[in-house]
């Protein structure tokens, strides 16, 4: 399993829009209060393949 740290939020929604350009289905998504602010979880799908993509968000002051 590999693991990707830190990525800034901006990162983040380009990969989920790339990756569901790229054929990725949404099967879950985390719906809390804090989604996208504190935290964000979401599986995505391409079968066989299930990706999970989960953790705090970073934001940066500019």
């Amino acid at each position: 399993m590999k693991i990707a740290t830190d990525i800034k939020t901006e990162d983040w929604e380009k990969i989920i829009r790339t990756l569901v350009k790229e054929g990725w289905k949404v099967r879950s998504k985390y719906r809390g209060i804090d989604e996208g602010v504190d935290y964000d979880h979401l599986v995505l799908q391409k079968k066989p393949t299930a990706l999970l993509l989960a953790g705090p968000v970073i934001l940066k002051a500019k």
